[in-house]
């Protein structure tokens, strides 16, 4: 079993960078960005496709079926590219979402990225809202976000650094990291002013493990 962190009642946080809800077997992530080495070589640059649609499914497949979960929720940008999405990136999500469909059930909510997609743009599941970006005001009940990509930066006394993908948790708030290996990031401590005011803890997504940070991160 990997890592986790119980965050609000029913609402864990995992060192697979999922979220999950133990009351209905739901394991949500976000950003996953299928189509990405695709999409940066069709516009002149190359990535090597490290982690194609096939690795991102079994690598999901393994932490579903660690947790037990019966359905996942992906909370936007599940593809990359936007307007100029081709048939290559098609036949990645098509490609992720058949294997994934053999295990449990998929379902997920639209994001910038998946324009034209025919995804809803929230969906609620055992009161706690799902959406892909975050509010710009602390909500009423839990709300379960992506988007932002945030990242820990973790420095040592001579200045050398290393980034961590993160979650960022507040009132009533859970930020997802990116799922996807490509994806960039933003630091966390820049990410709090962009979100609802209050406390936010950060907690550091590394090998499967958590590491819950200072807040000076």
């Amino acid at each position: 079993m990997f890592d986790h962190l119980e965050v609000a009642p029913n609402v864990l946080v995992t060192g697979t960078g999922a979220a999950f809800l133990p009351r209905s077997r739901t394991a949500i992530i976000a950003d996953v960005h299928l189509g990405y080495a695709h999409a940066a070589r069709r516009r002149g640059g190359y990535l090597p496709a490290i982690e194609t649609a096939t690795a991102v499914a079994t690598r999901t497949i393994a932490m579903l079926d660690i947790l037990g979960a019966e359905r996942l929720v992906i909370a936007g940008d599940l593809r990359h590219s936007t307007r100029d999405v081709d048939a290559a990136e098609h036949h990645e999500v098509d490609t992720f979402l058949a294997m994934i469909r053999s295990r449990v059930t998929v379902e997920y909510v639209a994001g910038n990225h998946d324009r034209g997609a025919s995804a809803r743009q929230s969906m609620e599941i055992d009161d706690i809202h799902v959406v892909h970006a975050p509010p710009s005001h602390t909500p009423d009940i839990w709300t379960i976000c992506g988007h932002l990509h945030p990242v820990a930066l973790v420095r040592d006394e001579t200045g050398a650094g290393e980034r961590f993908p993160c979650f960022l948790v507040g009132e009533h708030v859970v930020v997802l990291p990116a799922f996807s290996a490509w994806a960039g990031g933003t630091p966390a401590r820049r990410l709090r002013s962009m979100l609802p005011p209050g406390r936010w803890r950060t907690v550091a997504v590394h090998d499967t493990r958590l590491y819950p940070i200072a807040d000076h991160s």
